[in-house]
């Protein structure tokens, strides 16, 4: 267990260094997907990496396995495009409280695909989208920019189902993670060029942005951990905690990078989030402590 507790909080720490940084960086006018592009080309040198140093060098593949992962590519493709677009516009609280709805609709994907949901789950779905409802309605949460938050939030939820599906039934982690790499940096490379009419307009805009470089790296070296720890322990509860890890990080960094404001409301908001978040994962455990402490 404590394996995978430390890849999700190194993981979300540097997914928040890396986001943070693209919104003290971005430069206004610059296409949503131009950070990216560095995320994947990490993404891709990252995963190599932990591959090779792994032993892990031989991989099979087939048709089925490069179908779903080219249907993983494009969903995380507008994944990208709306999460950052969302990351740099919106206010980091605001963002990740959004991005905890992926769990809820996890739940119910997993429902669908594999088992029914306990009725403490829906009561518990039900809760959290309300709690999330009432902090934008109370003004606690900005609600400028959520609207692109939610989006990448339910693709994310496509992009994560898929991926789950995959390492289940085909390939390791690495081999997904590698070739979903390589197909995200073609198209995205294409899109970019296109976007400013030649490979030299777009190598000059490369150079002008270094420090997106770093920003992409510390976000592929953050997801490969988090991959990684979906081999150590059931995916609910992964994706449990580090929808915590992310809040706690993004309350903290919104107030002392970027002065957001309501922290001591955020911080009880992300407190109940959390709990319901919890209930929603165990809810067989919930039930047999209300008996066992109030009935």
């Amino acid at each position: 267990m404590l394996s995978w507790i430390i890849l999700v909080g190194l993981g979300t720490l540097l997914l928040e260094i890396s986001s943070s940084g693209y919104k003290l960086k971005h430069q206004e006018g610059d296409p949503h997907l131009l950070a990216p592009l560095f995320f994947f080309v990490g993404l891709w040198v990252i995963s190599a990496l932990f591959a090779i140093f792994t032993g892990k060098t031989h991989f099979e593949l087939s048709w089925g396995s490069i179908f779903v992962i080219i249907l993983v590519s494009v969903a995380t493709l507008f994944f990208n495009h709306f999460g950052w677009l969302a990351t740099k516009k919106a206010d980091r609280s605001t963002a990740m409280v959004i991005g905890s709805l992926t769990l809820p609709g996890l739940m119910i994907t997993d429902s669908i695909l594999y088992h029914n949901l306990h009725i403490i789950q829906i009561i518990g779905i039900l809760l959290l989208i309300g709690e999330v409802f009432y902090l934008f309605k109370t003004a606690i949460l900005n609600s400028l920019w959520a609207r692109e938050s939610l989006i990448a939030a339910l693709i994310a939820v496509i992009s994560i189902t898929w991926f789950k599906y995959h390492i289940n039934h085909w390939s390791d982690v690495y081999a997904f993670l590698m070739i979903e790499a390589m197909i995200l940096i073609i198209l995205t490379l294409i899109y970019l060029i296109f976007y400013y009419h030649s490979i030299q307009n777009l190598w000059h805009i490369l150079y002008q942005r270094k420090s997106y470089l770093t920003i992409g790296l510390l976000r592929g070296l953050g997801e490969v951990p988090i991959s990684l720890a979906y081999n150590f322990g059931p995916a609910s509860v992964i994706t449990t905690f580090k929808r915590w890890f992310g809040l706690i990080r993004a309350i903290l960094f919104g107030k002392v990078v970027f002065n957001e404001q309501n922290f001591w409301q955020k911080a009880l908001a992300i407190l109940t989030i959390f709990g319901l978040i919890l209930i929603i994962s165990y809810p067989e455990k919930f039930v047999l402590l209300i008996k066992a402490y109030i009935l």
